[in-house]
């Protein structure tokens, strides 16, 4: 563990890093609007690494990290005249395929504000929940009507359980309520639309659910993006992009976000909306096995199983009966797995090709991130998915010595800490080879 003065020296560097590039009148620093994403440090502050992107894409990133590597020389006697420090670090300047990453300035400032732990808090769980105050979430449901629900893009259990589920509510008290989902649902989520009525009407009020980014909307739903009169969510890497917003970062799904709010609207929970609750959070946490899982989990689904769910029908139709397409293609995912940095990271990647052959959609590829992490001794493991000629969507589960979230910020994406994604340019190749190169400048480990 480095001490208490060895982290305080760590930070200061960074900020003295971060002004001394700001400083440098290189014009290719200037031209191509270069950003320092992150800098992380070795344990005893002696090698940093700094991330940087560029407007540009990839590429400008790579010129003006490889400019910054050639002014290393002077960037660390600058940081010996600011810092009062024995040694002075080496620094290794790394290009991130984060294009535009930071360029919104009043979102960063807006989420380090939020992300910042309230001084009246009573607990730990209140300290990290961001929120607006719920009876103000509770009047803006209560004074208005037509509501839009929209999630992010290929909707997992989670986003359909909490949409449908809030939709549900809303129709019983009273209101118009409509959900949109960009991209079809997988058919075995599809039992839970026959839980809401079909309304058509011109959306007056629009609800976020589970939704970290308006980036992650399909692009149908982008129209929206700057509609959303209240946000429900409980991603760490949410955006803080909404008016109101319901973010409960220690809650394990957004169901058990929906289970809060219901509580707070004097919603007396029915069997269908709790079947709802329990298929997001039933699948958000695996089956109850991953660490995000916690008491109040068990107390939740407590409450949502004495309605008279059938629980064990949904475990079977979620977690155990698969289409034989999708077996399929979980075949050839096992069979493209590939193991590098002495069998710590195992990445898998999907092809379009490999997809259109067995005739799959992508609404049917969930479940297929967990497949590189369950392989002993794996602490990242990815899932590439070829989206386009062009791009690909990644997916990432890593063990608890690697932060996911943090990790998939690298490329502008998110998550949680065990669990995050992140869209990359390129084909299934490149995205790989993009991606073993994060993995060693972020963890230090040598192929």
């Amino acid at each position: 563990m480095p001490s208490h003065r060895s982290q305080h020296n760590c930070e200061s560097i960074k900020r003295e890093i971060i002004a001394i590039i700001r400083e440098l009148k290189d014009p290719r620093l200037i031209e191509d609007f270069i950003s320092v994403l992150k800098i992380s440090s070795s344990d005893d502050c002696s090698h940093f690494n700094v991330f940087v992107s560029a407007l540009g894409g990839i590429e400008k990133a790579s010129k003006a990290a490889a400019c910054l590597q050639a002014a290393e020389g002077v960037i660390r006697k600058k940081l010996g005249e600011k810092c009062r420090v024995r040694y002075i670090p080496h620094l290794k300047f790394v290009a991130t395929d984060a294009l535009e990453y930071g360029m919104n300035i009043s979102k960063k400032i807006d989420e380090v504000i939020h992300n910042y732990p309230q001084k009246n808090s009573q607990t730990a769980r209140a300290k990290e929940k961001r929120t607006n105050s719920l009876p103000e979430i509770v009047k803006k449901i209560e004074s208005s009507d037509f509501f839009c629900i929209i999630t992010h893009d290929y909707p997992d259990g989670d986003a359909i359980g909490s949409s449908v589920a809030l939709c549900r509510i809303l129709q019983q008290l009273g209101k118009h309520a409509q959900i949109r989902f960009g991209t079809a649902i997988p058919k075995k989520f599809e039992f839970l639309l026959n839980y809401v009525q079909i309304q058509n009407f011109e959306p007056k009020t629009y609800i976020s659910v589970d939704l970290a980014d308006t980036n992650l909307l399909h692009d149908d739903l982008k129209t929206f993006s700057e509609k959303i009169d209240i946000c429900i969510d409980h991603h760490k890497s949410n955006k803080n992009y909404a008016n109101l917003r319901l973010v409960d970062t220690f809650a394990a799904a957004s169901c058990e976000v929906i289970f809060d709010l219901s509580v707070a609207l004097g919603y007396n929970i029915d069997m269908e909306t709790a079947t709802c609750l329990y298929v997001g959070i039933a699948t958000d946490t695996g089956g109850f096995m991953y660490s995000n899982t916690s008491s109040n989990t068990h107390r939740i689904v407590s409450n949502l199983m004495e309605k008279n769910i059938s629980a064990d029908k949904i475990n079977e139709n979620i977690f155990i009966v698969e289409p034989q397409k999708k077996f399929k293609l979980k075949r050839i995912a096992y069979n493209n797995l590939n193991f590098s940095f002495k069998n710590k990271v195992a990445i898998s990647q999907i092809t379009i090709e490999e997809m259109e052959k067995i005739g799959v959609l992508d609404s049917e590829l969930d479940g297929l991130a967990s497949i590189p992490i369950q392989i002993e001794g794996i602490k990242i493991g990815a899932v590439i998915r070829e989206k386009s000629n062009n791009i690909c969507k990644v997916s990432v589960r890593t063990n608890a010595e690697i932060d996911a979230n943090e990790f998939c910020s690298i490329f502008g994406g998110g998550g949680h800490k065990k669990a995050g994604g992140f869209i990359i340019s390129g084909n299934a190749t490149t995205a790989r080879k993009k991606i073993i190169e994060a993995i060693k400048s972020f963890t230090g480990w040598q192929e």
